[in-house]
This record gives C-alpha cells, sequence and structure tokens, in this order.
C-alpha cells in the first residue's frame, strides 16, 4: 500500500479502522495497541 493511500485512509475515522486491521495483520504481536486505536475510532466524539 502506498504512503499517499495511508495518508488518504487516515483522514476518515473508517480509513483510520481500515488502517488498524491492515496494521494488526501484519503485526499481531501489537494487538493491544491496535485494539484500543480501533476502539478509539468507534466511540462517539464529543462535541
Amino acid at each position: 500500500m502506498s504512503a499517499n493511500t495511508k495518508a488518504q485512509l487516515a483522514t476518515c475515522r473508517t480509513g483510520r479502522v481500515i488502517l488498524h486491521v491492515l496494521c494488526l495483520l501484519q503485526h499481531p504481536e501489537h494487538l493491544r495497541w491496535h485494539w484500543s486505536g480501533i476502539l478509539r475510532e468507534l466511540r462517539p466524539r464529543s462535541v
């Protein structure tokens, strides 16, 4: 995946979740880090 594609994905919540999942598949030893990132993106944002 190109750096430009990653940068585009990082601009929205869904894209950041996708990036966390893709990174987790490559580095399963970082489960806690990526899981907390996924949960953070799924939580409702405060106004």
